[in-house]
């Protein structure tokens, strides 16, 4: 059918007329090669000319294209054709669509300088930064194929970029020490798709004796519990499931699943009394990476991780996931053997079984510093830093979830903040401060509560921006209670908070609710652990109610306690003693322009000064009942309120900003 009159050729025998069929093939080049952003690029076809009725084809099946200019092409070999009015199909061009990415090439040295961003490195010998002069140095790059036959090794502490995709040959390795780390910077579900090959990714506990659990996430495909632990008893394998609780898996044969949070005990063969590392966890399998969702209940606690072999911001994460999860997260911490550099007899001084806790406030340790500690030092367990942002590479953690729930999600944004690596070198807590991925305004007061045999809470209450002085998970983390002999915590509306967000601007006349639970008889102190923003110039208070007295916390306060719970002898507040005074009650008209009754089952607001904009009820032991925001209306009805006959606290807020609190029964 290939038939062209030019290209007609009649011999000298008339009987046979033989047909030579020859259309030349196209004329075309790469007019735009593809980059590391962008993967692919365009090919241009200049002749023939496009013109009625030719259309053309770069992989000679579709010849829809009628103006002669590809786009989107991914590297690769192109025949080029064009296709003419009489269904006559040209000759073949070969193009060859390549990359524009510089290659940057080891091979016992670089062959050139260190790699950007934008160029790809290839291993094609052994490279290990323990033996090479450029161990101190990060590897960032476009993406990065590991050869056959190549064994590459990054070292503790630094770390390999990549924008796009990492190429591990079978028969090559890359191997993570502890604390390094792989970013990758693409959630476009193409370019994470071509990860290919595996990883080592290795992972020391913290000190740990025989009954201390590791709270392990999966940075990688394929890894098993046991694979992960092979020495820990066979029945010590647990998952979480938020209705009915831990989840043994026997012989840990359950796959990690990314995202998921597991506990591992410790290897059998470790001592029941001295603590050591666990230097043989390593993760082996392809790294996860790209946007990871888990659809979650509301109103549970869910045991998750960060699934990459880097660490995540902290921040990002509950700021990506807001309105699905509460906001605060509980990082768990294990025993350790007494510190022999704090006073005392050191009973109770070690990091008893807690949790560090992490939301927008701030962070709550579970230790007493010690000032110039040393990190291998096994009594000092590598546990006194105060959260700040991080969660390791490795790292499960409790996250209750919003009353709603929904899909939460991790993503490789969460990865990188301003374009720096986050720290990876904390494990079981969070430690050095990252940049926020957003502008708050912090006024923080950390307050410890202490023995002289060691044992140790510690609660936080900040002035922050968009904070409230309701309860907001975002901002406020309830008490987890883990500590076996003490808890401390601020109260607001009948809950205990091991941290406590309220409004701004800060007022001096705030004072706040502090309560505490032992069950150790004797002498304690409070003091200031540390503060920042307004609070670091300001004086501060605490009424001691059983007392009555109110001492400047400048210097430690010294108390005696009995066992027990004592939610109503401490309150914080910012005024000395003269200038203390109760908050004013509401004026009398007022208090008789909005009332409350409760008839029938059926709660009635009525307020005739303004409109009424927000109403949360409360029961006897503080749990919220109902919450309706933006109500703009000056008579309300609540209805089939689920709650038995008691005595309920109803809070309300005027479009004035005016608030109330009346107790109704019910």
């Amino acid at each position: 059918e290939r038939l062209h009159q030019a290209d007609i050729v009649i011999s000298s025998t008339a009987s046979t007329l033989p047909v030579s069929l020859s259309i030349p093939a196209p004329t075309a080049s790469v007019t735009l090669q593809p980059t590391c952003i962008v993967q692919t690029g365009t090919i241009t076809i200049t002749a023939p000319a496009p013109s009625a009725g030719i259309s053309y084809s770069i992989d000679g099946v579709d010849y829809s294209n009628t103006t002669g200019i590809f786009t989107l092409v991914p590297v690769g070999s192109y025949n080029v054709t064009a296709k003419y009015p009489s269904t006559c199909i040209s000759n073949t061009a070969a193009t060859l669509m390549e990359s524009s990415v510089v290659v940057r090439t080891w091979n016992g040295s670089w062959d050139g300088a260190a790699s950007t961003v934008d160029e790809k490195v290839v291993f094609a010998a052994d490279y290990n930064q323990s033996e090479h002069s450029d161990e101190n140095v990060d590897i960032t790059a476009c993406s990065c194929e590991v050869n056959s036959g190549s064994h590459v090794t990054i070292k503790t502490g630094r770390y390999l970029k990549l924008r796009n995709e990492l190429v591990v040959d079978p028969n090559g390795s890359l191997t993570f020490e502890n604390n390094a780390s792989l970013v990758q910077m693409s959630d476009d579900p193409e370019i994470a798709a071509k990860n290919s090959g595996n990883i080592t990714y290795k992972r020391n506990t913290n000190y740990v004796k025989r009954y201390d659990f590791t709270y392990w996430s999966s940075p990688v495909e394929g890894q098993t519990l046991k694979k992960l632990s092979p020495n820990t008893l066979g029945d010590k394998y647990y998952s979480y499931n938020p209705s009915s609780g831990w989840v043994i898996h026997y012989n840990g044969n359950q796959l990690m699943l990314p995202g998921e949070g597991y506990i591992i005990r410790a290897p059998q063969t470790f001592s029941i009394t001295d603590a050591a590392i666990d230097y043989n966890p390593k993760f082996q399998g392809k790294p996860n990476n790209g946007e990871i969702n888990k659809e979650l209940n509301g109103g549970v606690v869910y045991l998750l991780g960060n699934p990459y072999p880097s660490a995540i911001s902290a921040d990002a994460f509950l700021n990506e996931n807001d309105g699905k999860l509460e906001g605060t997260l509980y990082f768990w911490t294990h025993n350790s053997p007494p510190s022999i550099k704090v006073d005392g007899d050191a009973i109770y001084n070690y990091t008893t079984n807690d949790y560090a806790t992490y939301n927008r406030t701030g962070g709550v340790t579970t230790h007493a510093a010690i000032q110039d500690g040393d990190e291998n030092d096994p009594n000092d367990n590598n546990n006194f830093d105060i959260p700040k942002g991080n969660i390791a590479a490795g790292q499960g953690f409790f996250a209750p979830t919003s009353d709603d729930g929904g899909t939460v999600v991790f993503n490789n944004s969460m990865r990188l903040l301003s374009d720096l690596v986050m720290d990876n070198s904390q494990f079981f807590k969070l430690e050095k401060t990252a940049k926020s991925t957003s502008l708050l305004e912090k006024n923080r007061l950390w307050l410890n509560l202490t023995n002289a045999q060691g044992a140790f809470k510690q609660t936080l209450i900040g002035y922050i921006t968009d904070a409230t002085n309701g309860y907001e998970g975002r901002f406020d983390g309830i008490s987890y209670d883990g500590n076996q002999y003490l808890d401390f915590y601020s109260i607001n509306q009948g809950l205990n908070l091991s941290i406590q967000g309220r409004a701004l601007p800060f007022k001096q006349k705030d004072s706040v609710a502090l309560g505490y639970k032992s069950i150790i008889a004797g002498e304690f102190k409070i003091s200031i652990g540390h503060t920042d923003g307004a609070l670091a110039s300001q004086k501060v208070f605490l009424e001691d109610k059983l007392l009555q007295v109110l001492h400047d916390l400048k210097e430690q306060y010294l108390f005696t306690t009995e066992k027990g719970v004592f939610n109503d002898r401490f309150v914080l507040r910012y005024v000395d003693k003269n200038a203390v005074e109760e908050v004013p009650e509401i004026p009398q008209e007022l208090n008789k322009e909005v009332l409350i009754s409760s008839k029938d089952g059926v709660v009635t607001i009525n307020s005739a000064v303004e409109l009424v904009d927000k109403v949360l009820v409360y029961d006897s032991a503080g749990r919220k009942l109902f919450q309706k925001n933006k109500i703009e209306a000056n008579l309300f009805f609540i209805q089939h309120l689920i709650s038995s006959h008691q005595v309920l606290v109803v809070d309300i807020l005027l479009s004035n900003g005016t608030k109330l609190s009346r107790k109704i029964v019910y």
